[in-house]
């Protein structure tokens, strides 16, 4: 498929028209829409960021491609629903201490690991298809004065992203936990996402940290933070 016939079953899978595409977009008008359904314009990655940005259930690359699923195989980014306690509700989640996670790095991709972990109770919504797991953080990069902050010793539950679903992070919604070959875990907001050249600058709500730049290719596994436990600490 060439981009105009992308775009125009795009916009019939949304069930729109395309004014009304361009009004969700936040276009000022269709011109952009319609440069592209005519063949005038191919459809840009900068157009499809936008789209996936508005519609984060689309997949890129099919977008770009037209090549797989119009949609993604899996719903990572899928809100979890207030719960009240009961027992259904229970989640209990792999625990990776922070003298585990050297090795449970290591050995990410080995499915049969997880079951070699402690586990830790939570109340979740367990209708998210998607793989839960409680990290326990380890140093001060996300240590800030507001309420934003996440402390040493604090454990998140974090639901994996599966790999296909890299292309685009939901980066203004969560802060995440990225699991990086040769710098360990890493619990840090994602900045930016440069999908051409794969790369994220990853920041640190600790002002004392700098921003930084890393590979995509060097990170095993990622996760956004759902939920976070705290230690009671005495003043």
């Amino acid at each position: 498929m060439n981009s105009a016939d992308i775009l125009k079953r795009l916009i019939e899978f949304l069930k729109e028209n395309p004014n009304s595409f361009a009004m969700k977009l936040g276009l000022k008008s269709n011109t952009r829409v319609r440069h592209v359904l005519n063949g005038r314009n191919k459809l840009s990655s900068k157009f499809a960021n936008l789209i996936v940005e508005k519609f984060p259930e689309i997949n890129y690359s099919w977008l770009l491609t037209g090549q797989g699923d119009i949609t993604n195989s899996q719903e990572p980014l899928q809100e979890p629903k207030n719960v009240e306690f009961s027992k259904s509700n229970i989640l209990l989640a792999p625990f990776i201490s922070y003298r585990d996670q050297e090795a449970f790095i290591k050995n990410f991709n080995h499915q049969n690991q997880f079951n070699n972990y402690p586990t830790e109770p939570w109340i979740a919504d367990k209708s998210i298809s998607s793989r839960y797991i409680c990290f326990e953080i380890f140093g001060d990069a996300m240590e800030s004065d507001n309420a934003e902050s996440i402390l040493q010793n604090d454990i998140v539950l974090s639901v994996e992203i599966k790999k296909e679903n890299w292309q685009r992070l939901p980066i203004k919604k969560y802060d995440f936990v990225l699991l990086h070959k040769k710098k360990g875990l890493l619990c840090r907001r994602v900045k930016n996402q440069n999908i051409e050249n794969g790369t994220l600058t990853i920041h640190s709500l600790n002002s004392f940290y700098n921003d930084d730049e890393i590979l995509l290719n060097d990170v095993v596994g990622i996760f956004y933070i759902n939920q976070i436990k705290r230690v009671r600490r005495r003043l």
